[in-house]
């Protein structure tokens, strides 16, 4: 199974490295590099050029991975390489008001699985080695 993987992209691809057991400290994470490893480890992330993205794709993704329908994964678990519950609002960038960057959209999809998840709020105080199964609500 490929279960879907979460995160920012250093933790992403350091995740990745772990389980292909060749961790290093990640500073920058190329896109490229994120997507070559975490596929040979087997894990599913969200990777398409940049021109092509946009936030529908995004929640698309979320979507699929909360209901298992991502290519390989066999459930519908999400697993963080960044654990929610580490999180602080001082990691926000209010200041760029013309745009965002990538650790923002971090934020924006655990609010979509909060949201979609009729336990959502549980990916906030789990264990970071537990992996999430979202609830679905008939609500």
């Amino acid at each position: 199974p490929a279960p879907a993987l979460m995160g920012f992209d250093p933790a992403i691809l350091e995740f990745c490295l772990t389980k292909l057991g060749r961790w290093h400290k990640v500073w920058f994470a190329q896109n490229d590099e994120i997507a070559d490893q975490c596929f040979k480890a087997n894990e599913n992330i969200l990777r398409v050029p940049q021109r092509d993205w946009n936030i529908c794709v995004n929640v698309r993704w979320q979507a699929c991975a909360a209901t298992g329908n991502l290519p390989s994964q066999q459930s519908n678990v999400i697993k963080f390489a960044t654990p929610p519950n580490t999180l602080t609002l001082d990691d926000l960038d209010g200041a760029k008001m013309d745009g965002y960057r990538m650790e923002d959209v971090y934020y924006l999809e655990l609010c979509v699985l909060n949201e979609i998840c009729a336990n959502g709020a549980d990916i906030f105080s789990m264990e970071p080695k537990d992996g999430f199964q979202c609830e679905h609500s008939s609500e």
